[in-house]
């Protein structure tokens, strides 16, 4: 309820934590829930052990001793069937007690009027006033209004509000997550476990915590009702309390949902550790992902995003002769609107790095040696440049146009490099470094071979010290990949180099910075060689990116990471048939200028051409390697069409 006077504001937020300071005590066997605390008996959340049985109130009702004062009584009405959880916890009826208060705070503050504005709110309301006034019931103290029969509109799903929304709605009814209540609502949390996890997924990654608490109490409920966990709570939970806000709103929360999440059934074998549902969708099943989910963010609720697109439409301009598109049921959430957009947008990133490599930029120091004292400055963008235009070249989804640019793209960083005699002569004078390797490859995939270096490359192969050098396990991928794609013997085995990843754990998915997800992407780059061996992902992790990669990219849309939204987008076209969502590629199409560059975050963008190369660079390639795969998968390009289909070598 909005307060004009910060002061009284105030004074009821304080009421708020003191009452739920108290819930909380009795939760741990402290007590009438509601009442007075007596002078020396405070209840820190601390204080209460997450270890404690539910308790038997036993305690007297204290609220006829000293009635609670007017902002308590708000207090009251806010935590709603809160007020109720130790009783309900322990298996036992509402008590009397607490239902003599939880009253005087219907009648003191009634239902308030509905708000046309805000229609999830005024929904919101309506449902936790229904739970309380059925909990009224129970104990015996019946309101006049609103009535416990009163059945309020149906709540919204997350097909209506899109996940993002719907897990915030489902968050501020949290109080409807306790033992004793159904109906529903509680049903839809059945229903859509999944977009409730991606929500709290989505909730930790934002760092708040407050909703992430309440969203868990609610995977929690769902867990106690048999529905199998897609997420193990309890580290969850830990985590909260220890990196949360303190109060004892939130203490109380996460005391409900470890007192529910311990109610779970425990499958055959066993002991408290969970069994954890990921993987579990069918072949061709994808959860929540559906078509129109992109999702509002907070206080946008209902306000979905662009996109979408229905089959029968006209392919996007551009494409080749010969490629139709699939249906959306069999192209995930790859409407024609969709591929469309990717496809202006990979048009204009390549025709800006066109303009920046035909004007001069991008190229060598006359004075530049094989030991690049900066390979970031231009080798590196040379060798990416070459990913982009190669990769767009093997799956020939690209119209003639874009097709004769990307050629000579990768002919002019061809020639930057001596036509591959600077890769030779840098490897054979540092044999233990792989760039060489993963620069060359993206020339070799588009036919252009230097057989001096692959010999080269062949006889360090062999070679232990070559072998054992120190490097991160993505970047070993990057290695192996390469020389699968060249063709070179002495492949290794997969399956040890992919679970030494982080993505090869299949981690908490709530844990995740933005380096580890740089590395989680180039793990799926090099095991399905960028889209063309989607079966090279073994199949829990693939289910395990179907369930969360929409809720990592929707952080970063939400952050403004363009360019790590773009390397999600590629993930998501790698791993099969996209599921991603219009959301990505819509806001990705909204800050493209004119002249093609992406930005690769919300920072300001320089006038400068060169230091636009340098910042921006990387973002155009990586829009142009997301739209070629997603088309790729899309229309049916040289390996879109072919899962598990042979990389493309010379």
């Amino acid at each position: 309820m909005p307060f004009a006077d910060t002061s009284l504001r105030d004074e009821y937020a304080a009421a708020v934590e003191r009452v739920a300071g108290r819930v909380l005590h009795a939760l741990g066997g402290g007590g009438d829930p509601v009442a007075p605390a007596r002078p020396g008996h405070g209840s820190p959340a601390s204080a209460v052990s997450p270890d404690a049985e539910p308790p038997l109130l036993t305690s007297p009702p204290l609220a006829a001793e000293r009635p609670l004062p007017r902002a308590e009584l708000a207090a009251v009405r806010v935590l709603g069937p809160d007020a109720f959880a130790p009783t309900l916890l322990a298996g036992r009826a509402p008590d009397a007690a607490t239902a003599l208060t939880v009253a005087q705070a219907l009648d003191v503050f009634p239902a308030a009027a509905t708000d046309p504005t805000r229609p999830e709110t005024a929904l919101v309301a309506a449902w936790r006033d229904r739970a309380t006034t059925q909990l009224l019931a129970r104990a015996g103290r019946p309101t006049v209004a609103p009535s416990a029969d009163h059945v309020p509109s149906p709540a919204p799903g997350p097909d209506q509000l899109g996940w993002p929304g719907w897990s915030v709605v489902m968050a501020q009814l949290s109080a409807l997550a306790l033992p004793g209540l159904d109906g529903p609502v509680h049903e839809l949390a059945r229903r859509h476990d999944l977009a409730l996890a991606r929500g709290l997924v989505r909730s930790m990654l934002r760092r708040d915590h407050r909703t992430a608490a309440r969203i868990a109490r609610w995977l929690a409920r769902t867990a106690a009702d048999g529905v199998p966990a897609r997420l193990d709570l309890a580290p969850v939970l830990d985590r909260i309390r220890l990196a949360g806000d303190g109060s004892a709103r939130t203490a109380l929360d996460l005391a409900i949902a470890e007192r529910l999440w311990r109610q779970r059934p425990l499958g055959d074998g066993e002991s408290g550790n969970v069994q954890l549902a990921t993987g579990r969708l069918g072949k061709g099943q994808r959860g929540e992902g559906g078509p129109g989910e992109g999702g509002p963010g907070e206080g946008r609720l209902g306000n979905g995003r662009p996109g979408g697109g229905r089959p029968g439409e006209s392919p996007p301009p551009g494409t080749p002769a010969g490629h139709s598109v699939r249906a959306e049921g069999d192209a995930g959430m790859t409407g024609t609107a969709v591929l469309r957009t990717a496809q202006q947008l990979s048009a204009g990133a390549l025709r800006w790095l066109h303009g920046r490599y035909e004007s001069g930029l991008g190229r060598f120091s006359a004075d530049a040696t094989i030991d690049l004292a900066d390979p970031d400055n231009v080798y590196k963008p040379l060798g990416e440049a070459a990913l982009a235009t190669g990769l767009l070249l093997r799956e020939g989804v690209a119209g003639t146009e874009d097709s004769r640019i990307a050629r000579r793209i990768l002919d002019l960083c061809w020639a930057e490099l001596r036509e591959g005699d600077l890769l030779y002569e840098r490897q054979l004078r540092h044999p233990l470094t792989s760039d060489p390797l993963e620069v060359y490859v993206h020339f070799a995939r588009a036919g252009l071979r230097h057989r001096p270096l692959e010999g080269l490359l062949q006889s360090l192969a062999g070679v232990r010290s070559v072998q054992a050098m120190e490097v991160m396990p993505n970047r070993r991928l990057a290695v192996a990949n390469a020389r699968r794609v060249i063709g070179l013997a002495q492949q290794p085995d997969w399956s040890a180099l992919t679970a030494a990843t982080w993505l090869g754990a299949t981690p908490e998915p709530w844990l995740l910075d933005w380096l580890t997800a740089y590395h989680l992407t180039h793990t799926v780059f090099h095991l399905t060689d960028w889209g063309a061996r989607p079966d090279g992902l073994p199949a829990p992790i693939r289910d395990y990116l179907r369930e969360w990669l929409p809720a990592w990219i929707e952080v970063w849309l939400e952050t403004g990471e363009w360019d790590l939204v773009g390397e999600l987008l590629i993930v998501d076209a790698c791993i099969g048939a996209p599921e991603a969502g219009a959301a990505a590629w819509a806001a990705l199409a909204a800050v493209q200028r004119a002249d093609g560059l992406v930005p690769r975050d919300t920072g300001p963008v320089t006038e400068d051409p060169e230091q636009q190369l340098t910042d921006h660079g990387h973002t155009a390639v990586v829009t142009v390697v997301a739209a070629t795969i997603t088309l790729a998968r899309a229309l049916g390009g040289a390996h879109g069409g072919t899962p598990g289909g042979a990389p493309a070598v010379a």
